[in-house]
Order: structure tokens, then sequence, then C-alpha cells
């Protein structure tokens, strides 16, 4: 089963931004819950979100809401940072 993940955890963002949602299998879901995922899988994301911005509706408006200036790397790093600090665990995956 497929399920849909929030890449930076919904308990510290209470918002189901497209920039964020991630497919991911049920147990790696379960497994993360109100983690991190490893940093190595920022890159992926924001891969993920250049790629397809133009092609999936609404991404790109979802992605200027997250930063006006289309500097994701900036705030996505910022937001994964500023979970850490405040105490949000990193799941290996």
């Amino acid at each position: 089963m497929i399920h849909v993940d929030h890449f930076i955890p919904w308990s510290y963002i209470f918002e189901d931004e497209l920039w964020k949602l991630v497919l991911s299998c049920r147990d790696c879901n379960l497994k993360k819950h109100s983690s991190l995922p490893p940093k190595q899988f920022v890159k992926l994301l924001m891969k993920r979100n250049d790629l397809h911005c133009d092609t999936v509706k609404g991404l790109k408006k979802s992605l200027l809401r997250l930063d006006p200036e289309l500097q994701q790397e900036r705030a996505i790093m910022k937001h994964y940072q500023n979970c850490m600090e405040h105490g949000f665990t990193i799941t290996q995956m």
C-alpha cells in the first residue's frame, strides 16, 4: 500500500503543501512517523520538485509559498535544521 508522507513532519509545519509531500511505502511512513528522513533525501526532494514544478498542478504555487524567490534549498534546509533544533530525530530509512 502506498502512503503519502510529509517530508518535513506535519507536527512541525501544520500544512499539506505539495512541496513537502512524498510517496512512501506503508512501513517507511509508519517508521518515520514524526521524525525527519536522513539529510541525503533533501537533495532528492529538491530534484523532484525542480523536475515536476511545471507539470504537477499546484506544485509551483506551493514552492512559491515556501519561498517567493524559488530558492527552495535555503528554505527547506532552514526547516530541516529548525526541526532538528526543536528535537525532531532523524530516522534511518
